[in-house]
């Protein structure tokens, strides 16, 4: 769940709001996306490359064409969010509930706080490595899948690649590491290589500082 993370007190836009208006916010806060809100309903994403070329008396409305229509919703899972974080590149996303109500937004250091907090234990863990293709791919699934077959899953890290499709790399909690790289494979994802955490000192240092290679901290 979402809820408890939200920032309410970040700024919105309105489709009548000036870009001169946009620049001016990403100016001078550390926010990276702002929503376009109208009467509570969430419309879009202005992005800083999305005012390149403009000018400063047009409309947040002229850019509707360009803009990301991608939100969060309340209910999502957190560690769910990494794949949209890293493809649009920010720091912040828009939260919205069923009805495409704005909630507010879910800023990347709540993410982060959260998956630290998940503790990294060896004991029957292993990581997942796979091509995450981000137009057909859903993280939600992937857990899902993951959890039905009893895996716990510890942490998530998306990591692009040039001229590949990026790479999603899970740890997860489980016995049966070979059986969950079959289940993923027979719903059609690609997994590019699986290992357990376990095995000698030296085996297991090295593969706890390549999850935290993945992990980035």
């Amino acid at each position: 769940m979402i809820l408890n993370q939200i920032n309410t007190e970040l700024p919105t836009l309105k489709p009548s709001d000036s870009l001169g208006k946009a620049h001016k916010l990403f100016e001078n806060s550390s926010i990276q996306l702002l929503a376009i809100v109208e009467k509570g309903k969430f419309l879009g994403n202005i992005l800083p490359e999305n005012l390149h070329k403009t000018y400063p008396e047009q409309k947040v409305s002229d850019l509707f064409d360009i803009t990301s229509k991608e939100a969060l919703e309340e209910s999502q899972d957190i560690r769910a969010t990494l794949p949209l974080f890293q493809k649009l590149n920010t720091r912040n996303l828009a939260v919205i509930d069923a009805e495409k109500r704005f909630l507010g937004y879910l800023e990347w250091n709540e993410l982060a706080d959260e998956m630290l907090k998940s503790d990294f234990n060896l004991e029957n863990s292993g990581i997942i490595s796979l091509g995450f293709h981000q137009q057909r791919d859903s993280l939600a699934n992937i857990i899902r899948i993951l959890e039905e077959n009893r895996a716990l899953v510890i942490k998530t890290y998306l990591k692009e690649r040039e001229n590949q499709l990026p790479e999603l790399n899970l740890q997860v909690k489980t016995e049966q590491l070979n059986f969950l790289v079959q289940q993923l494979e027979r719903h059609g994802f690609l997994v590019e290589k699986a290992f357990h955490l376990m095995g000698d000192e030296a085996e297991n240092h090295s593969n706890y500082d390549l999850l935290m290679k993945y992990l980035e901290m």
